[in-house]
């Protein structure tokens, strides 16, 4: 939405404070502040028809240095407003009243303004607010105005405010259907009014609300989100705690002395295989040789997985150390009564016991890793 936008000779943007350079500083005198000026305060202008009570004043002599003023904004439109004297003074007619200015925008030339003073004691000795220069077909963006008095004449320049129109959210170039701003008119000292400030409102409200309801959207989708997490992490939690259960309760590998014990005709028993789907894909591999690594990959288990793969390799393990052994000492067996020597272990059954032992002892840590696990 385009909107206008005061610049005073004094007090500067009313917006961004930025307030316009005069150069050389000292050709300009602040106007109401200058009481040996020929043009001043009450003589003949009145304070208070100007804008904001303030203006700046110079003049330029034929030889002189052209006084400029600079003024930055950031818009699309811009208008200029002076004070202007109309007639020759009668108590002072060498005080020079003529005005003569050239304006740049953007360091390309695009304007010049003169006014010759008339002898008529009909006409008002001076204009307020008097629009001198404006220009509505710039592009939206930053720009440099800047205003000098010619030097080719005994000029006179008093300078009031400049009013800009820009658009509110300069990111947004306006649509090519939105019309210029109309140009805006002559106004007594109160003040040049903001012609959008009563569209607004309507305006305010609907980004508010529109910004309100975006929040409550993003708030209930946050929520969502946590609860979903939530619930995937509670039913992960519960996967895993039935696997790590069931898998410590599927009794252990049996000794290999309770093997041999039952005779060489029986078979050591393999622990009863859990109802889970998901043990069972990797408790299977292990049962059945050879003994490789799972190729089984958790997305969500983390060590906990990792650790009921490993303890599958060791019932594993251990179930073919006892089968080994078992064999081993039926065949032992089978010489019976042949010698001391068919009683006493050889030294690969002595070897593999051992490794059983330590990997049941192994299979019990873990078993307990799990446990805790679990539990927390």
């Amino acid at each position: 939405m385009s909107v206008n936008r005061t610049i005073d000779d004094q007090r500067g943007d009313n917006v961004t404070g930025v307030v316009p350079l005069y150069l050389p500083g000292e050709a300009w005198n602040i106007g109401q502040m200058c009481n040996m000026c020929s043009i001043r305060p009450g003589d003949p202008i009145d304070p208070s028809q100007v804008f904001d009570g303030t203006w700046h004043d110079t003049t330029s002599l034929t030889n002189d240095t052209e006084p400029i003023i600079q003024v930055n904004f950031t818009g699309h439109a811009v208008y200029v407003y002076n004070i202007v004297i109309n007639i020759v003074l009668d108590h002072e007619p060498d005080v020079a009243t003529t005005t003569d200015l050239i304006f740049y925008v953007d360091d390309h030339h695009v304007a010049y303004y003169a006014e010759t003073p008339r002898d008529n004691t009909s006409t008002p000795a001076v204009s307020y607010n008097k629009l001198v220069y404006s220009n509505t077909s710039l592009e939206q963006g930053e720009h440099i105005l800047q205003i000098k008095t010619a030097n080719q004449t005994k000029a006179l320049t008093l300078f009031d405010y400049v009013v800009y129109s820009t658009y509110e959210d300069d990111a947004q170039l306006p649509p090519s259907s939105l019309s210029q701003p109309s140009q805006p008119v002559e106004t007594s000292h109160t003040g040049l009014g903001d012609p959008q400030t009563d569209a607004h409102a309507p305006t305010l409200g609907i980004i508010a609300g529109g910004a309100v309801g975006g929040a409550v959207v993003v708030i209930v989708a946050a929520c969502m989100l946590y609860a979903l997490h939530a619930h995937r992490a509670r039913r992960r939690k519960a996967r895993f705690g039935r696997i790590t259960s069931r898998s410590s309760h599927s009794g252990a590998p049996q000794d290999a002395d309770a093997i041999d014990g039952e005779g060489c005709s029986a078979k050591p028993t393999m622990p009863e295989e859990p109802r889970s789907s998901l043990y069972s894909r990797i408790v299977g591999r292990a049962w059945s040789p050879p003994w490789a690594p799972s190729s089984v990959v958790s997305s969500s288990g983390g060590a906990s997985f990792a650790q009921v793969e490993r303890r599958a390799l060791l019932v594993g393990k251990i179930q073919s150390l006892q089968a080994r052994l078992h064999e081993l000492r039926c065949a032992r067996a089978s010489k019976g009564g042949r010698g001391a020597e068919s009683s006493c272990p050889s030294a690969v059954e002595s070897s593999l016991s051992t490794m059983l032992v330590g990997l049941q002892q192994e299979l019990s840590t873990m078993s307990t890793e799990l446990r805790l696990e679990d539990r927390y």
